[in-house]
């Protein structure tokens, strides 16, 4: 916005976010080195993920989990630092035909970024980064509250 400090929101579009997703390593988060990840390279849809029934992945296992990022914000509230803030998503079918078991929840971050990266010649850069941390970690966040429900 016009006379608010540049958050860097734009390191978290929709092909930062997919890729940020796809380098996390989701076989060791979950203990499960047979587990099948994808990750969609474009938001999934105008439908409405909390009411929707049916899978993303139609083929997939009987059982099986969608983790949906369904908001992705960068906040600086007056009287804390920078973070991101997520509202995630989990979708869990537990057998063919099975209606969903939903969970969400936000989860934040704060961006690290020092007075050293502040002053270095490449600032912009640090800050992506930064942000782009910040995001995982929200994520990372989310992951560990959804397995507890």
């Amino acid at each position: 916005m016009k006379g608010y400090p540049d958050l860097h929101a734009g390191a978290l579009d929709t092909g930062q976010q997919a890729r940020l997703l796809g380098a996390i390593d989701w076989r060791s988060a979950f203990a499960d080195p047979a587990l099948v990840v994808v990750v969609h390279t474009a938001p999934t849809g105008p439908d409405d993920d909390r009411s929707r029934t049916t899978r993303l992945v139609a083929e997939a296992s009987p059982c099986y989990r969608e983790l949906i990022i369904a908001n992705s914000i960068v906040e600086s509230e007056v009287f804390s630092k920078l973070s991101v803030r997520i509202l995630g998503l989990r979708k869990r079918f537990d057998g063919a035909g099975s209606a969903p078991a939903n969970f969400s929840s936000m989860s934040e971050a704060a961006v690290l970024f020092s007075d050293a990266d502040k002053g270095a010649g490449d600032s912009g850069a640090r800050m992506d980064a930064a942000v782009q941390a910040a995001f995982v970690s929200a994520v990372n966040k989310f992951a560990v509250m959804q397995s507890f429900h």
